[in-house]
């Protein structure tokens, strides 16, 4: 699913987000991601999870490899959970619209919303699952090197 052109004005994709800051609350977050791209979104949330792993001080090419990778896991992940939660006769239509690329983000939501997917659920899921596989793939690697 593209959602290159949408915005974040809810709390779908903040699973894990506020990890370790207890000086910042949910609603600062919010009103932080608030008119942030889905892009913008997801590249300030790799980078973070990199820097919240204590990567931050890795060569810039290795952190944008890990980025790279981390946007692709989530995306990944919630195409895959979106597959999951559609019924069978409207994942072949949702197929289609999303391979197209013509299909507004807003359209596409719409399009879940009304085949009974909680996109917000499905993404958080999404975010908090990749989070962990990656806390739990590099936790203490940085030790390790040193």
């Amino acid at each position: 699913m593209d959602n290159s052109n949408s915005t974040i004005n809810d709390n779908a994709f903040v699973a894990g987000t506020n990890s370790g800051a207890d000086d910042v609350t949910d609603e600062q977050i919010m009103d932080m991601l608030k008119g942030m791209t889905y892009d913008e979104f997801i590249e300030n949330y790799a980078e973070g999870l990199i820097y919240e792993q204590g990567m931050g001080k890795l060569d810039k090419d290795l952190q944008e490899d890990l980025k790279k990778d981390i946007i692709e896991r989530i995306n990944a992940e919630i195409n895959s959970a979106i597959a999951d939660a559609l019924p069978d006769d409207k994942l072949d239509e949702f197929s289609k619209m999303a391979e197209g690329g013509n299909v507004a983000p807003e359209e596409m939501q719409k399009y879940l919303a009304d085949a009974g997917v909680d996109v917000g659920a499905v993404t958080a899921k999404a975010f908090e699952k990749v989070h962990q596989d990656f806390v739990g793939e590099y936790a203490g690697a940085l030790d390790a090197e040193e």
